[in-house]
């Protein structure tokens, strides 16, 4: 084999020995795991001399499809629904005031050019609070919060790449600054992105229908993540947006139309395992690719940047109107929670080699992005503590587990009646079975019973749960209903309306 081309994959090895060795040093340490593989990377580049390099567009086509696509794959789209404008607009209006607004701080009181000044912001106002959202769920805080948080993250990437690649263009190619020509642009981007994601999310969602095979289903999501990326490039419309797309559409769509539960499983834990992967290369790539003496040589831009940065996204947040309130609690996190991550260190990994204070760019990001993942992302959990953020009980908690185990134990009951109806096993195997669940059934009955008779207000939780389950299951039973031709579209329109003013009450 050609040494030219062992090189590369010894080099993705060695990252990825280097990553695992960190994962495990976390377990014992109380690290953050990206931070940790940062510093990683600073000791092997400073030990062996390793500098890792890639090319700008490997970066992008390597990296961001797995991460867009993995991220995107998760999200609840039901559950975006009801916050879909703060979420849109912080994401979209809200970047675009973010990127002006720290832009022009960095122009003025940081000397720089402001085209540079707004390729540097454009790549930092994407956020990337992935442990912030796990330590959101490991806590208990509201789901909305929760989703405002990681929607807005979701969204935010589109847009946030979008600009940089037109603001890198105009540097690139000296072109002058016009409204009317970047506001064409922008929109076509992002509207071809939307029209590409979402023909190719039902195409391969409607694919996945005639196969029960989860390799080639897994195989599917691939080409779907980069064919997608890869085809917005190739018809000059955002790729980020079209992956996004595409992603949520088979995530909330696709999976559950086409997929089997063992390959929603499966794929669920091979796109866990990419982006666990993507992250943990590209963040030992930073610590590889960063200059400390260049970064210490720079601290007065960098401290500029950053306090750009975060000026900027204050006041997105303090601004970001919304229809149900949100906090003045809510809006510290999500100020303080907005952390900058992987994507920003991709973008800027991916400037060419000959762009203009490259070098400068690469330390004020790093910096931002170090800043965000140490004081921010170690201080937020004692801030949603010390703020009292909406914490779920610890009682309904366990009385969502418990009838969660009842619910299966059902389930697993008919499917043990349905594969002795079809006599694939034998009477008394049925009836040590039977036994044997039901007694499993009523021990995790009795615990739920007592459980209630500890706390009262668990009585009330499971009435007020019962109830909006079986408020969605008449909206489902409407929508049928209008399909067949029962209700026209205005009286599902205004029985529905009845029905979420019920939801909000419980």
């Amino acid at each position: 084999m050609h040494a030219e081309l062992l090189q590369p994959a010894n080099l993705f090895l060695a990252l990825v020995v280097v990553a695992s060795i960190t994962a495990i040093v976390v377990r014992f340490v109380k690290v953050p795991y990206t931070v940790a593989l940062v510093v990683a990377g600073l000791i092997v580049s400073s030990l062996s001399g390793l500098k890792a390099e890639m090319t700008p567009d490997l970066v992008l086509i390597v990296f961001l499809p797995a991460l867009l696509f993995e991220a995107s794959w998760n999200v609840d789209i039901k559950a975006f629904q009801k916050d879909w404008m703060p979420i849109t607009l912080m994401a979209t209006a809200g970047v675009v005031v973010s990127i002006l607004l720290s832009g022009g701080l960095l122009y003025f009181f940081g000397g720089f050019d402001i085209k540079l000044a707004m390729v540097f912001a454009a790549m930092i106002s994407a956020t990337d609070p992935v442990s912030v959202v796990s330590m959101f769920r490991k806590l208990g805080v509201s789901k909305r919060l929760t989703m405002l948080m990681e929607g807005e993250s979701l969204l935010n990437d589109g847009t946030a790449v979008v600009a940089f690649k037109l603001a890198s263009t105009m540097v690139l190619t000296s072109a002058a600054f016009s409204v009317g020509n970047t506001a064409y642009d922008f929109v076509f981007n992002v509207a071809g992105g939307l029209a590409l994601g979402c023909a190719l999310g039902f195409l391969i969602s409607f694919a996945t229908r005639f196969f029960d095979d989860h390799f080639l289903e897994i195989t599917f999501t691939v080409i779907a993540a980069y064919g997608t990326f890869l085809l917005g490039e190739h018809f000059h419309v955002s790729p980020v947006i079209a992956t996004v797309t595409t992603a949520v559409i088979m995530g909330n769509y696709g999976k559950h139309y086409g997929m089997s539960p063992t390959t929603r499983l499966a794929v669920h834990a091979f796109w866990e395992n990419a982006a666990f992967l993507v992250n943990s290369v590209l963040f030992i790539l930073i610590g590889s690719t960063i200059d400390l003496p260049g970064l210490l040589d720079d601290w007065k831009l960098i401290l500029v940047s950053l306090l750009a940065v975060l000026v900027g996204r204050l006041v997105v947040v303090l601004v970001t109107p919304s229809k149900e309130k949100i906090s003045w609690q809510w809006r510290v996190i999500l100020f303080w929670g907005g952390l900058r991550g992987a994507l920003s260190m991709a973008l800027a990994l991916s400037l060419p080699v000959d762009f203009p204070m490259r070098l400068e760019i690469l330390h004020m990001t790093f910096a931002v992005v170090l800043f965000s993942l140490l004081a921010q992302g170690l201080t937020i959990e004692p801030l949603v503590k010390r703020l009292k953020i909406n914490i779920i009980d610890e009682q309904e908690s366990r009385y969502r587990l418990l009838r969660a185990r009842v619910m299966a134990l059902v389930s697993m009951q008919k499917n043990l009646e349905a594969i002795r109806g079809q006599r694939q096993i034998s009477g008394q195997t049925h009836r040590a079975l039977t036994a044997s669940l039901a007694g499993e059934l009523k021990l995790v009955e009795d615990e739920i019973e007592a459980l209630k008779e500890a706390h009262g207000h668990i009585v009330q939780f499971e009435i007020d749960e019962t109830t909006r389950e079986l408020i969605i299951l008449q909206k489902d039973q409407f929508r049928r209903l209008a399909g067949s031709g029962f209700l026209d579209e205005e009286q599902v329109a205004e029985l529905t309306a009845e029905l979420d003013a019920k939801l909000d009450q419980h």
